[in-house]
């Protein structure tokens, strides 16, 4: 029970606004400029999207529709809304706001007389979950705030000393105390500058989206971005219903409500509802009509029809309408624009599955004998480029072969043993993205090495036997064989020695080439286009990866990710738990050089852009590329006080590639090499050669030097000098970062070592001729760092079933979610 009256008149008035909550937004003060919160961004952007929209006479229409349609059958409320059809003048606003209209509550009422201020507090009657409150609000007349007035001269009660504040002003809460005396909560708050830096990227942005002008397809495309489609709909085709076709605004409203249908479509593709899908692409192509024919999101219509007949089957359809989307694109957008580039390589898909016949081959007819499917599924699981297969029919029956098996696990973690030969070979030829080292008893080697030899993924061979004599003479005839080795240790010993070497030299580094005509604007070929968008959107990635903020569950996951493969190797095990204990992040650089499971794991993601495992291993990667960048700074300050900024920096690599990638970067002399991983060099040159001489040259596999020129004078990206801080502090280590991109200059021979020397030069980012376009790419995407922005990203990439895994580890609270 609130109160007690006789008097009709008594209780209204303790009903009326006067005692009515406030809609207030607080922010706690550990936020910073970068997370003001959603809200207020989202109210402040609606109210500045309505105050500068130019359509008073329709807004005035509509608000006494409402106004009638709540207050249908109320005559007394009914009579205040004819008079103020009647009557309203702009001039007379404010007097209409105190009044009684709800729109009220919308704005802060203020009264200058502090006694006033309580006696409101101390009159309204409390529940037990309120309590009674006076802001006593500082106003500084200096600041540029929003706009605020002394309404006393306006109001019907004068002696009140009214201030009313803006829709949407901000306040910084300054101190809450109990008043003994009043027995009233006291805030003091002073009133924000639009100028204050904690608000700035807010108005910045408000700015952007608004610019000069706004209308209903504002407000529509702002209720988008709410993920509002209905009220959007509403409001698009209420400004439809306004103009003549000819109209060119009509565009923007056709646009709006294509993007809807597309949201809505592709939303129901992740609900598995197609038939719902149909119906909201068929709408889509309805709406589409009315823009151009050769209009970009023509092409999108098409395009997410054909996706949803691949993803039901219907691949024949599938294939026609990504032809017209393809079609389109090529006449509305860059050759090199992801949408050409995904659509094209979906037609390239759907065309050899058309033409496809079925392989009858000697490995196909092994395969079809022997059933690996949970062979297969572990292959997917194995995070390094090199594996151990192991062939010997008494493999998994002696002591002797299960503590080889221990020791072999600490340089290489993945090995699997097979006492069957079919099983063995069937294994290895499903095998296509890692590099085998293969162990083979003497026996079975004799049988199996003639016909897997050539094999891609076989990398080189270790006949373990009896009878060194006997298997040397007929394993001389076949290349990759490197030892016959009749000693558990020396079998040990020697595969961990190499293994060190190939890691270094054998692990493909994860490059990406582009010949110069790749940079043109005017290049059209389809192959340049491809490669250039995935190239590019997987910088893209990265960037905004990096530039995310991670938090403590990050390294969590990294370690729990980390432990999990590396199940029963106690080596790496204990590194783990080493680095769950004592990493620092000064110390990123050493655990990145030491020689663990890290370094090569990373590698591996980046080459083969596992985005799961780059994900999982963010927090070191944020960590290695936070080190660097502040390592070449410090480098920049040195050389620049010692007057060495002019003179030129060269480093060395020495490694293997594979004979096709060499041929590519012959023929792309004047382009360029994007290394999509850190890229590990020396300064000293003779080291560096030594690298390279050490692995063998194949018919597969060539010996390359890189010689790099660095000048120090350019912004380039960061690269650091790790010489002391490295895990080998004494190798003259110079550690780029990861999407560091290099000129081709030139390329000679050596013919006597058979070793090719590649002349290459770090880019500047200002005048690397990508640059345009990257800045393009990266404008579409927005410059917002969070999980919905790698998954927009990964959507643009075509890597659909990776963005849904993005967004399903999703907090959906965090970030704006783009929708647009």
């Amino acid at each position: 029970v609130e109160y007690v009256s006789t008097d009709l008149d008594d209780i209204i008035k303790r009903i009326l606004p006067k005692s009515e909550s406030i809609p207030i937004s607080f922010e706690p003060p550990a936020c910073t400029k970068d997370k003001i919160n959603q809200g207020i961004i989202w109210f402040r952007l609606f109210i500045q999207i309505l105050i500068r929209m130019n359509d008073m006479d329709q807004a005035k229409n509509d608000l006494l529709r409402l106004w009638r349609e709540e207050y249908d059958g109320n005559t007394r409320e009914l009579k205040v809304a004819d008079e103020f059809e009647r009557k309203f003048q702009p001039s007379r606003a404010v007097w209409c706001a105190i009044g009684g209209l709800h729109v009220a509550e919308t704005l802060l009422s203020t009264t200058r007389r502090k006694e006033l201020a309580f006696d409101f507090a101390k009159r309204a009657q409390m529940k037990s979950n309120m309590v009674p409150v006076v802001l006593e609000i500082r106003v500084e007349s200096k600041k540029v705030t929003l706009p605020y007035a002394d309404i006393s001269k306006f109001c019907e009660f004068q002696n009140e000393e009214e201030v009313v504040f803006m829709m949407g002003t901000i306040s910084q809460v300054n101190d809450v105390h109990y008043s003994d005396r009043e027995k009233t909560w006291i805030v003091k708050l002073s009133l924000c500058g639009e100028d204050d830096p904690r608000l700035k990227d807010m108005i910045d942005y408000i700015k952007y989206e608004i610019k000069d002008t706004a209308d209903l397809v504002t407000l529509a495309n702002f209720f988008i971005k709410m993920g509002e489609s209905n009220m959007a709909k509403e409001y698009y085709r209420k400004y439809e219903n306004q103009l003549s076709t000819d109209d060119p605004n009509m565009k923007r409203i056709w646009q709006g409500l294509s993007n809807i249908a597309d949201i809505e479509g592709n939303y129901s593709i992740s609900i598995d509802d197609y038939s719902k899908a149909h119906e909201c692409f068929n709408e889509q192509i309805d709406i589409c009509q009315n823009l151009p024919s050769h209009h970009p999101q023509v092409g999108k219509c098409y395009a997410n029809i054909a996706n949803l007949y691949e993803l039901q089957g219907e691949n024949n359809l599938a294939l026609e309408n990504y032809e017209k989307a393809y079609k389109i694109f090529t006449q509305s957008l860059p050759a090199y624009h992801p949408d050409t580039t995904k659509v094209e390589q979906s037609i390239e898909n759907l065309s050899l599955q058309k033409n496809s016949t079925k392989e009858t081959s000697n490995q196909s007819t092994i395969w079809e004998m022997i059933e690996i499917s949970e062979d297969q599924s572990e292959a997917n699981k194995i995070i390094e480029t090199f594996l151990i297969v192991w062939l010997d029919a008494n493999v998994n029956k002696t002591k002797d072969n299960e503590e080889t098996y221990k020791a072999l696990r600490t340089s290489i973690n993945y090995l699997k043993t097979f006492d069957n030969l079919k099983e063995g070979e069937a294994y290895i030829q499903s095998i296509h993205h890692e590099k085998i080292i293969l162990i083979v008893s003497g026996g079975f080697g004799m049988e199996i090495v003639p016909r897997i030899h050539d094999f891609e993924q076989i990398n080189c061979i270790y006949v373990y036997c009896l009878d060194k004599a006997h298997h040397e003479q007929w394993s001389k005839d076949y290349s990759k064989v490197k030892s016959v080795i009749i000693k558990r240790n020396q079998l040990v010993e020697e595969i961990t020695e190499d293994q060190k070497i190939r890691n270094k030299t054998e692990d493909s580094l994860p490059m990406s080439i582009l010949n110069r005509t790749a940079v043109a604007k005017e290049t059209t070929t389809k192959d340049i286009a491809k490669e250039m968008g995935s190239i590019l959107w997987f910088q893209l990635l990265i960037d905004v990866l990096l530039r995310m903020e991670h938090t403590d569950d990050a390294k969590i996951e990294l370690i729990k990710t980390w432990r999990e493969n590396y199940t029963g190797n106690s080596s790496e095990l204990n590194i783990i738990k080493e680095f769950e204990r004592k990493y620092k992040r000064e110390k990123a650089v050493w655990w990145y050089t030491r020689q663990s499971s890290l370094y090569r794991i990373l590698n591996k993601s980046l080459r083969e852009q596992s985005i799961d495992m780059i994900f999982s291993f963010r927090f070191f990667l944020t960590e290695l590329s936070k080190q660097v960048s502040q390592l070449y700074q410090n480098y920049m300050q040195q050389i620049k006080a010692s007057h060495t900024i002019s003179k030129p920096i060269h480093v060395y690599r020495g490694q293997v590639i594979a004979k096709e990638e060499f041929e590519q970067m012959q023929n792309s002399i004047g382009g360029f090499i994007s290394i999509n991983s850190f890229f590990s060099t020396s300064r000293n040159e003779s080291e560096a050669r030594k690298f390279a001489m050490g692995s063998s040259v194949t018919e597969k596999l060539r010996r390359i030097l890189f010689m790099i020129e660095i000048d120090p004078r350019l912004p380039t990206k960061p690269f650091a000098d790790i010489d002391g801080i490295s895990f080998y502090p004494y190798e003259q280590e110079i550690l780029f970062m990861l999407g560091s991109i290099f000129r081709i200059d030139k390329i000679e021979s050596d013919e006597e070592n058979k070793l090719s020397i590649i002349n290459m030069s770090l880019c500047s980012e200002d005048d690397f001729e990508l640059k345009e376009l990257f800045a393009y790419l990266k404008e579409d995407i927005g410059e917002e760092a969070s999980m919905i922005t790698l998954g927009n990203i990964l959507l643009q990439m075509g890597e659909y079933d990776k963005g849904e895994r993005i967004f399903l580890r999703m907090n959906h609270q965090e970030g704006l979610i783009n929708v647009a």
